[in-house]
């Protein structure tokens, strides 16, 4: 009896999704705090990034295994990625070839004063060297909360919310735990709506696809607009009062992921290079501030066209060194 083909379950749109919210996070950080190229950007892409991980979220059936799984694909990394910049950048701010205020008496001094600021930094929400590893700590909360609403409903529920409630009381944030809290939303989407994103991506409905894309774009243009600056990293909301900022918040990022999922669905092709480029996505997160920086001390002035370019080669510079990691050292990226 001739056995069935097993099919193929990869979600090519999702492939796609995931390489152009790795642009978008390198586009955006080309620019300045405050401009408004960040934030439009800001006011979806990350939800995006969570979303997405949250589509391929597995359980585990012992919950402390999973917790330690969970450090060793997360928690490491991010020491590795912020340890790694340190490590680079020190000897060139101690040896003044890029512009620095702080210098120790000595090369080791700079770098451990460095390593042990970031380790002290921890526990106050405080911009790491590497600014943007906290997205794998927020990922690393993401994942114990969904283990927890898996195994006990009501304190997986209440979990979340509480360490959210108590950030905006007592101003404490351990491990960016706060950040895993607004996160956890748009990765719990992703984990139960994958099944309608999968058969959404796959309909070949053009027609829809594009009436979606222009609906989600007026919503989140309007939504930015109304709401303003939003950010996971410094627990920034919006521009209006929290009644109002938490669910546009919220609403403006699902709206935004949706818009770029239908967009992404609009692309027929599904090519090596897109599903390669697909799973370094967190190895390009991590990396990416290994050019981001040097660029910042140079006279570049980023546009809105020539910044595209510049992004498109830090994708391909990151994804290679994704690549030399996965080889070499795959443990600092957690494989």
């Amino acid at each position: 009896m001739q056995q069935a083909k097993p099919s193929n379950s990869r979600i090519h749109a999702i492939d796609r999704a995931k390489v152009l919210c790795a642009f978008l996070v390198i586009y955006a950080h080309l620019f300045h705090h405050d401009s408004k190229v960040r934030l439009y950007i800001y006011a979806f892409h990350m939800a995006l990034f969570f979303l997405i991980s949250g589509m391929f979220f597995k359980p585990h059936e012992d919950f402390w295994k999973g917790v330690i799984s969970y450090c060793k694909r997360m928690i490491l990394p991010a020491i590795y990625f912020d340890a790694l910049l340190i490590i680079i950048y020190a000897p060139l701010y101690y040896y003044n070839l890029l512009p620095h205020q702080a210098i120790n008496e000595n090369l080791f001094s700079q770098i451990i004063s460095q390593l042990y600021r970031d380790f002290h930094l921890l526990f106050f929400n405080g911009n790491l060297f590497n600014r943007v590893v906290w997205f794998l700590f927020a990922l690393f909360w993401c994942n114990v909360f969904l283990s927890l609403l898996n195994k006990i409903k009501i304190i997986g529920a209440i979990v979340p919310f509480a360490i959210f409630a108590i950030y905006y009381l007592f101003q404490i944030d351990v491990f960016y735990s706060v950040q895993g809290a607004m996160a956890f939303p748009f990765f719990l989407i992703g984990n139960k709506c994958k099944p309608l994103i999968s058969r959404y991506t796959s309909d070949r409905k053009w027609m829809t696809y594009l009436i979606f894309t222009i609906i989600c774009l007026i919503i989140t243009i309007c939504l930015t607009q109304i709401n303003g600056r939003v950010s996971f990293k410094s627990c920034i909301l919006g521009n209006l009062s929290i009644y109002l900022s938490g669910p546009l918040f919220f609403i403006n990022g699902a709206v935004g992921s949706w818009m770029i999922i239908s967009i992404v669905s609009m692309i027929p092709f599904k090519g090596r290079w897109v599903t390669a480029f697909s799973k370094s996505l967190i190895s390009t997160l991590g990396y990416q501030y290994l050019f981001i920086i040097a660029i910042q001390t140079t006279t570049y002035q980023p546009t809105l066209w020539n910044a595209i370019p510049i992004s498109i080669i830090i994708l391909i510079g990151c994804h290679l060194l994704h690549q030399m990691t996965e080889k070499y050292i795959p443990f600092c990226i957690g494989r």
